[in-house]
């Protein structure tokens, strides 16, 4: 939803904090929370749909996402170093700009 739609529907009924000098943030748990108060009450009911009223945030019978197996490498690589200049050139442009310090915008 956009911002402005948050502000109007959601904000009014969750708490908020500050984070730094202009971040603000909302209470995952809460926020939850009144997702699913507002599903109950605006939901429409549709043939085929019924048996998801579990937490939206903890679907049942799903493992966590960190929890899923890893889909394995279709690629038959090996570890050791790449020996390809331009695979070494783009990892350290890559990490300059991770590591490198960002100009202001203002």
């Amino acid at each position: 939803m956009c911002r402005t739609e948050f502000n109007k529907t959601v904000r009014p009924y969750v708490r908020e904090f500050r984070i730094g000098v202009q971040g603000i943030g909302f209470d995952r748990e809460e926020l939850d929370a009144w997702a699913d108060a507002y599903i109950d009450l605006a939901i429409i009911e549709k043939e085929g749909a019924k048996g998801h009223d579990h937490s939206r945030s903890e679907r049942q019978g799903e493992q966590p996402w960190r929890e899923k197996p890893l889909a394995a490498s279709t690629k038959g690589t090996g570890s050791g170093t790449s020996t390809r200049s331009s695979e070494v050139s783009e990892f350290r442009k890559a990490l300059d700009q991770a590591t490198g310090r960002r100009r202001s915008n203002t």
